[in-house]
């Protein structure tokens, strides 16, 4: 058996579960803190039961007001020995409690370096999705310069024409006929991209409603933004009136820590909050122009998120 390997395996094992292992010891030191504790009291209580006499006797004497006068009591020199018997008890007291107050300090440097472990972990996982981030959002950038933003976006959302066929009412004879229409179909979604639908409060039947209603929401929020520094992707939802019962667990997770840090972008403009149907200078991109044309009610918004903000380390290194 090689004992080296062997010795490899056991401390990789010790830093995967040193925050649990970490935990469990802190909270053993402390149950030990609290059983010594309990088994001590029984001790303390013998030497305080004799002291407290004792120094009830002490100020009893120098309120004597004839004893004093007799010269049988020296005020001074008693209250001397009351502190004097007070610093012993507590020299007593303390060795007494000393087992219990060792245990404690162990749990607490335990519970600090569980602490430490989650903490540094945490910050690793941020960096690691800031590096993956950044690599997404690279390549996509590239992949815009070499197609295009429009096929790109096609492409990242797999949007494709579907041919649908609904009922309408013919304006002159009342007549319900079946139509046959062509609308845009999203097959996949960017990974914090949501549905903007019937399921909202702010949402109508009719396209073009929308498209002003989450034009000035895209106002509304960079004012939060430019006003707070900063906007969590769970606010634009709220601000939309989406329910979050319609999202996902997974990226409602997402949404309490990712979203957009005041600042500029990198063309050196500041900071907007789009939703992904207007350009920069609020003009309507083709998802934008189509919804704003009515050929489509309900629209998949793909806000333009920083990625994590929650972790100011994260922050600094994406600075």
């Amino acid at each position: 058996m090689d004992i080296n390997k062997l010795i490899k395996k056991g401390q990789f094992k010790f830093e995967q579960n040193k925050g649990l292992i970490f935990t469990i010891l802190a909270g053993t030191f402390e149950i030990a803190a609290i059983i010594a504790m309990a088994k001590q009291a029984p001790k303390a209580e013998k030497i305080l039961i004799p002291v407290n006499k004792k120094i009830d006797e002490l100020k009893n004497d120098i309120k004597d007001t004839e004893k004093i006068a007799n010269n049988l009591v020296n005020v001074e020199e008693t209250k001397k020995e009351i502190r004097k018997t007070q610093a012993q008890t507590f020299v007593k007291l303390a060795k007494t409690y000393a087992l219990p107050v060792i245990f404690t300090g162990i749990s607490l440097a335990f519970m600090g370096g569980s602490y430490k472990v989650m903490r540094d972990k945490e910050i690793a996982l941020g960096a690691a999705y800031v590096a993956l981030d950044n690599a997404y959002k690279a390549y996509r950038n590239r992949v815009k310069e070499e197609v295009g933003e429009e096929t790109e976006n096609k492409l990242f959302r797999d949007i494709r024409d579907k041919k649908v066929t609904r009922q309408v009412e013919d304006p002159v004879t009342g007549e319900i006929k079946e139509v046959e229409d062509m609308v845009k179909e999203a097959g996949g979604t960017g990974a914090y991209d949501f549905i903007f639908d019937a399921a909202s409060l702010l949402f109508s039947r009719n396209g073009r409603v929308n498209y002003e209603t989450l034009s000035n929401k895209e106002r509304e929020l960079t004012q939060i933004l430019r006003s707070q520094g900063y906007i969590y992707g769970d606010t634009i939802i709220e601000i939309l009136g989406i329910p979050k019962f319609t999202l996902s667990k997974d990226l409602l997770k997402a949404l309490r820590v990712i979203g957009i840090i005041d600042g500029v972008d990198e063309y050196g403009r500041p900071k907007k909050v789009l939703l992904g149907i207007n350009d920069y200078d609020g003009h309507p991109n083709e998802i934008g122009q189509e919804l704003f044309e009515g050929a489509e009610n309900t629209v998949w918004l793909s806000p333009n998120f920083d990625g994590v903000i929650v972790n100011e380390y994260v922050n600094h290194i994406r600075d």
